[in-house]
C-alpha cells in the first residue's frame, strides 16, 4: 500500500486515541473514596450541593462557578433517580444521603472531568486538520491524551477539564477565523474562551487568542475588521458572567475574593520564575521528547506560516510571562489553557516529517513523542490504585481505638478519616450556626442521620501560608471546621480532652510552620502507639503516625 493510502486510512489512529485516553482517565477514578484525598474537591462539591438550597449564589469565589452549576446540574439528576422524582424520598433525604455517603458525589464529578478530558481531544483534531496531515492531527490529540496534568486532572472533582475543553474549542474556532475569516468563528472562539475563565481564572489570558487569530488573520487576508475583534472581546466578557453570573450580582464579594487571591500572592512573594514555567511547557506532555518536537515545531511553523506562527505562539508567549510573575505559576496545570496550542506546535514536525518521508516515519516519531507522558500517566494510574496509608491508618484507628474518643488530626486529605460522633456535630452544628456559617445545614444533617458511635474530632489550626491557601478563605473554611489552637503546645489538646494526637508528613511542619514547634516536640514525648510508612510501588500516601496523650 502507498503512502495516499495508508494517508486516507489513518483517522483511525484518532480512535484509538480516543480509548487510550478514557483507559488513562477511568482507571483509579474512585481512588481514595469514600475518604478524599484532594484537598480542593470538597469545597467544590460542598458548595455545588448547598445550590440545592434555593440560591445560586457561592458567595465564596475561589472559583468561578461554572463548574460548581454543572456540578449541580449533574446532583439534581442523581437527586431525582435516587428519590423516584421526590416520591420515595425528600430533599432533606437526599441531604443526608450526601453528608453519610459521599462517595457518588465525588464520583459523578470525577467521571464528568474524565468525560471533558476525553471530548477536547475532538475539536483539537479538527484543529489540526485544518493544516497538518492526518497523522499529525492525531499526534497532537495523543500528546494531550497522555498529558500528565491532564490525566491526573482527569481524576479529580475539579475545573480543571472543563477549562481544558473549552480552551480546546476556542482555539478551533480561532483557527476556523484565521483559515476563513467569518466573524461568527472569532465570535465563538471569544464564548468559548469566555466560558474557559468562568471554569477558572487561569483561562484569564486565553482572551489574547482572541487578538492574536485577530492578527494573523488581518496579515494573511488583509480583510480581518475591527469589529470582528470588538465583537469577541465582547463575547469573551459576556461568557464569563453568564457562567460565574454572580460575578457582577455579588459583585462586592467577587472583588473580595479578588483582593484575598492579591493578598495571599503578596504575603507568599516570590514569583514561579520564567525557568520553572518553561520547563512545566517542554514538560507538558511528559519529559522532554514533546517538548523538543514542541521547539522543532515552532521553528516550522514560522517557516512555513507566520500568520498561524502569530496565532499559536503569542497566547503562549503571554501564558509564559503571567504564569512566572505569579507565586502559583509553578503549577503545570496552570498552563493548560495552551496546551492545544503546545500540541499542535510539536504534531508540526510530525507533519514535517511526514510530508518528507511519508507516514511511517512520522507515526514512528509520533509514538516516540507521547510515549514519557504515557508513561508517567500510567505510572500515576498504578500508583492511585495502590493501598494507601490514610486508608490502612482509619481501619487501624476503627480496630484499635474505642469509639467516643477524641482525635486531633490534620486536613481532612492528609489524614485517616474516621466518622465524627454526634456530640462532635451538634458542636459544630452550633459554632456554624453561631458564626453564620453556610455548613450549619451540612452539621444539621449529619446530627439528623446519625447511626451512632464515631470520635470526637478536631483539626490542627494551620496559617494559609502553610495550607498555601489565600487568608480570607482559610479563616471562613475554618470557622466551620474543628479547628483546634495548638500554637501553645498541647496544653489545648489536653483541655479539648484530645487522646489521640494523629501527624501526617502531607500536613502541618514545624519548618514552615514555626509557631507549631512547641506542639510537634510536645506531641513527640508522647506514647506513639502506630506508624503507618509509605512503602515505593506497594503502598502509597504519607507517613502517619498515631500518639496517645500520656
Amino acid at each position: 500500500m502507498d503512502a495516499s493510502a495508508q494517508r486516507g486510512n489513518l483517522p483511525v489512529l484518532f480512535w484509538a486515541v480516543l480509548l487510550l485516553a478514557v483507559v488513562l482517565r477511568l482507571v483509579g477514578a474512585g481512588y481514595g473514596l469514600p475518604a478524599v484525598f484532594n484537598s480542593d474537591e470538597p469545597h467544590l462539591v460542598n458548595v455545588a450541593v448547598s445550590f440545592g438550597a434555593g440560591s445560586l449564589n457561592p458567595h465564596l469565589f475561589k472559583y468561578p462557578t461554572l463548574w460548581m452549576y454543572l456540578l449541580f446540574c449533574a446532583y439534581g439528576a442523581l437527586f431525582l433517580v435516587w428519590s423516584g422524582f421526590g416520591r420515595l424520598h425528600s430533599a432533606a433525604d437526599f441531604g443526608r444521603y450526601f453528608v453519610w455517603t459521599p462517595a457518588p458525589f465525588y464520583l459523578i464529578g470525577r467521571l464528568l472531568a474524565a468525560a471533558l478530558s476525553v471530548a477536547a481531544l475532538v475539536p483539537l483534531y479538527r484543529a489540526g486538520r485544518r493544516w497538518l496531515g492526518v497523522p499529525a492531527a492525531a499526534a497532537a490529540a495523543a500528546l494531550i491524551a497522555v498529558a500528565p496534568a491532564v490525566v491526573e486532572a482527569a481524576h479529580s472533582t475539579k475545573p480543571d477539564s472543563l477549562l481544558l475543553f473549552w480552551a480546546a474549542l476556542a482555539w478551533a474556532c480561532s483557527a476556523r477565523y484565521l483559515d476563513e475569516g467569518r466573524r461568527r468563528a472569532l465570535v465563538q472562539a471569544g464564548v468559548a474562551a469566555g466560558l474557559a475563565f468562568s471554569s477558572q481564572y487561569t483561562a484569564a489570558p486565553l482572551g489574547v487568542l482572541l487578538v492574536s487569530a485577530w492578527l494573523a488573520r488581518r496579515w494573511r487576508a488583509g480583510d480581518a475588521a475591527p469589529l470582528d475583534l470588538v465583537l469577541a472581546c465582547f463575547a469573551f466578557g459576556a461568557a464569563f458572567v453568564a457562567g460565574s453570573p454572580y460575578a457582577l450580582l455579588d459583585f462586592r464579594a467577587f472583588w473580595a475574593a479578588l483582593q484575598d487571591i492579591r493578598s495571599f500572592e503578596i504575603a507568599i512573594g516570590a514569583p514561579a520564575g520564567f525557568l520553572i514555567v518553561l520547563r512545566n511547557l517542554f514538560h507538558f506532555a511528559g519529559p522532554w521528547l514533546a517538548g523538543l518536537a514542541l521547539v522543532a515545531g515552532a521553528a516550522e511553523i514560522v517557516r512555513r506560516d507566520k500568520p498561524r506562527a502569530l496565532w499559536l505562539l503569542l497566547p503562549v508567549a503571554t501564558y509564559l510571562l503571567f504564569l512566572s510573575r505569579s507565586c502559583e505559576g509553578g503549577w503545570p496545570r496552570y498552563l493548560m489553557a495552551v496546551y492545544p496550542a503546545l500540541a499542535l506546535l510539536a504534531a508540526t514536525a510530525v507533519d514535517a516529517v511526514d510530508q518528507r518521508w511519508g507516514a511511517k516515519p512520522a507515526l514512528a516519531l509520533a509514538a516516540a513523542i507521547a510515549l514519557p507522558g504515557l508513561w508517567a500517566s500510567a505510572s500515576y494510574d498504578r500508583k492511585i490504585l495502590l493501598p494507601d496509608t490514610r486508608m490502612l491508618s482509619a481501619e487501624w484507628v476503627e480496630a484499635n481505638i474505642p469509639q467516643g474518643k477524641t482525635l486531633l488530626l490534620d486536613q481532612e486529605h492528609a489524614s485517616p478519616r474516621v466518622t465524627m460522633s454526634r456530640a462532635t456535630g451538634e458542636r459544630l452544628l452550633a459554632q456554624a450556626r453561631a458564626a453564620g456559617h453556610p455548613r450549619a445545614k451540612y452539621y444539621q444533617y449529619l446530627v439528623e442521620g446519625h447511626p451512632g458511635g464515631g470520635y470526637g474530632v478536631y483539626r490542627v489550626l494551620r496559617d494559609f501560608k502553610d495550607l498555601h491557601s489565600h487568608p480570607a478563605h482559610t479563616a471562613f473554611s475554618a470557622s466551620g471546621q474543628p479547628m483546634l489552637d495548638v500554637s501553645g503546645g498541647l496544653a489545648a489538646a489536653k483541655e479539648a480532652g484530645v487522646d489521640y494526637v494523629v501527624l501526617t508528613d502531607w500536613g502541618a511542619d514545624p519548618e514552615r510552620s514555626p509557631e507549631l514547634a512547641r506542639f510537634f516536640a510536645e506531641v513527640r514525648r508522647q506514647v506513639r502507639v502506630a506508624e503507618f510508612e509509605p512503602i515505593p510501588g506497594r503502598l502509597a500516601g504519607p507517613r502517619i503516625e498515631v500518639y496517645r496523650l500520656r
